[in-house]
């Protein structure tokens, strides 16, 4: 809809223009109320394909009451402050997943809203295995080659990091997938802190990058 939305935009706005040329003007003129309906007409048309791809980017609620009202999540200033999924997970999902997995374009039948969604998960089963990193669905999927049909995301956008694979096989293996499950409470959390504190932006520049990330046991 957005697509054929935006492509009538594009074609009304140049038989708009020409209506209004000069050319067409010493021959035919509009009236006033003709111009304006056709004005108004365009500006329903140009609406309606603006929220056809808000429905696209944002999901078919963006614009209910619940989101409305809703709450931005306030960024953790600190390590000892973070929360594993909410802080972490979570963001990677919503910047790299939710596109293609959200209300009103729930692809697989999978939504990744939440933690409750991810245990729920789609028509292959739950996206994630409390424990096992291997045995993730959700894991598997977007460690697959790119080129593989299976491989998320999909389309062409951006996959995710080396750095936002090794949190997400450190929080289901470590971690055992919890919900509600503080940074630093995680033994081995210290391996995983210059990676986190870049991520939510609070400190350090730079991450490893070497695929040890994602390998080391």
């Amino acid at each position: 809809n957005h697509q054929y939305a935006g492509i009538a935009v594009a074609i009304s706005s140049f038989l708009f223009y020409g209506l209004k040329s000069i050319t067409f003007q010493s021959s035919f003129r509009l009236s006033y109320k003709t111009f304006t309906g056709l004005l108004l007409a365009q500006l329903v048309l140009l609406s309606y394909a603006g929220h056809q791809g808000g429905n696209l980017t944002h999901g078919a609620d963006y614009l209910s009451l619940s989101q409305l009202t809703s709450t931005q999540h306030t960024k953790p200033k600190s390590l000892t402050e973070t929360m594993v999924f909410e802080d972490l997970v979570l963001p990677i999902l919503e910047n790299k997943c939710q596109q293609c997995h959200q209300n009103g374009k729930k692809k697989g039948d999978l939504l990744l809203l939440s933690y409750q969604d991810l245990l729920k998960g789609g028509k292959n089963g739950p996206a994630i295995v409390l424990g096992s990193f291997a045995q993730s669905e959700i894991f598997r999927r977007v460690t697959l080659p790119t080129e593989h049909k299976e491989f998320m995301p999909t389309d062409g956008k951006p996959a995710l990091t080396i750095e936002e694979i090794a949190l997400i096989k450190w929080w289901l293996d470590e971690g055992k997938g919890a919900e509600k499950l503080r940074f630093t409470d995680i033994p081995s959390h210290e391996k995983m802190s210059q990676t986190a504190s870049v991520i939510l932006g609070i400190g350090g520049n730079t991450i490893p990058t070497s695929n040890t990330l994602i390998t080391e046991k």
